[in-house]
């Protein structure tokens, strides 16, 4: 599974179509609740989401499955 960090800004958005378009696992690390930048996340298949601080607690504790990070 491969995280991308801000996942629902512009950029962060568009990696994330990518890597999904390659038959990437996806987990979008952002804030809550996303507001009108959920919109970017819309047209993306369905991946886990989770909050910054959650997404530390996740990394600390071994990462759970976590391959890579883009930030």
């Amino acid at each position: 599974m491969i995280a991308v960090t801000g996942a629902a800004g512009f950029i962060g958005s568009n990696l994330a179509a990518r890597l999904a378009s390659m038959g990437h696992q996806l987990l979008f690390v952002d804030r809550l609740p996303l507001g009108p930048k959920a919109a970017n996340l819309a047209s993306l298949p369905p991946s886990r989401l989770m909050g910054p601080d959650a997404f530390l607690a996740c990394l600390a504790a071994g990462g759970e499955g976590i391959e890579a990070v883009f930030h």
